[in-house]
């Protein structure tokens, strides 16, 4: 399925698509510029930059290919605490501090 028909079939059932334009092509793109207008597609890319923010702050400094734990239970910690400190770093960025 193209992503011309899946926009196509979701507005269609009333599902507004959160789909970006590709304007590299000289302007081409095969998604409608309706489609790329709502406002949902731009809150939908700013959440998902700040996911990959987060995602790549514990990759770069948290160090996963070092961990040395294993065990579900323990991975999953050392994500908390790793997801933890990012959260922390981040409120200290936007306190002005």
């Amino acid at each position: 399925m193209t992503r011309k028909t899946l926009a196509a079939t979701l507005g269609i059932r009333g599902i507004a698509p959160s789909i970006a334009r590709n304007t590299s092509t000289g302007g081409h793109s095969t998604v409608p510029r309706a489609v790329a207008r709502a406002g949902d597609c731009s809150i939908s890319q700013k959440i998902r930059k700040l996911i990959e923010q987060g995602i790549g702050y514990i990759k770069t400094i948290g160090g996963p290919r070092k961990l040395s734990m294993v065990g579900t239970s323990a991975v999953r910690d050392w994500i908390t605490w790793a997801f933890a400190a990012y959260n922390l770093i981040g409120l200290g960025c936007s306190s002005g501090g």
